[in-house]
C-alpha cells in the first residue's frame, strides 16, 4: 500500500547542475543536500534535494550511460520522476504489474537507502514511478 508522496526528481544536464542548484536555491530560499552517489539505486548520479515540507525536489544529472542523461537527451530536462513510499515494494510491484504496470527490473534494487522498483513511463501514462521503502537494515 502506498503509505505517502515522498518527491519529484528533476533530470538536469549535466553541465546545467550547479547552475540549476543555485536557481533552486535562490527561487526557493532553501539549501540544497548535496545526495552521495551510493544513495541512488543506480551508479553514475549526482543529486542535490530540496527539503519541501513533507516532500523533496531532487535535481539529478549523471554520466553519459545513465537514464537521466539519455532522458534529457531525448526530451530536454524536466520532471524525470515521482516517487511514493509503500509499505513493501515486493508486494506493490506484484500489485502493479497486475494492473498492466511493466516494472524495470523483476526484484526490487537495494541500495543504502533501501529498496526500489521503478515503473516503465510508458505503462504510467508517460511518468515513470519510484516505489520506494526504507530499509534501515541497510544503511
Amino acid at each position: 500500500m502506498v503509505k505517502r508522496f515522498l518527491g519529484a526528481s528533476i533530470a538536469v544536464k549535466a553541465d546545467n547542475f550547479d547552475a540549476a542548484v543555485n536557481k533552486y536555491s535562490a527561487v526557493f530560499g532553501l539549501e540544497p543536500t548535496f545526495v552521495d552517489e551510493a544513495m541512488f539505486a543506480f551508479p553514475g548520479l549526482k543529486g542535490a534535494s530540496f527539503r519541501m515540507g513533507d516532500s523533496t525536489i531532487n535535481l539529478l544529472t549523471g554520466s553519459a550511460d545513465t537514464a537521466v542523461a539519455k532522458f534529457c537527451e531525448r526530451r530536454g530536462e524536466g520532471v524525470f520522476l515521482l516517487v511514493c513510499e509503500v509499505d513493501d515494494v515486493a508486494p506493490h510491484m506484484k500489485r502493479a504489474a497486475m494492473h498492466g504496470v511493466r516494472l524495470t527490473t523483476e526484484e526490487p534494487l537495494a541500495f543504502r537507502g533501501g529498496l526500489a522498483a521503478y515503473a516503465h513511463p510508458k505503462s504510467m501514462h508517460g511518468v515513470q514511478w519510484e516505489f520506494f521503502s526504507w530499509d534501515r537494515g541497510l544503511t
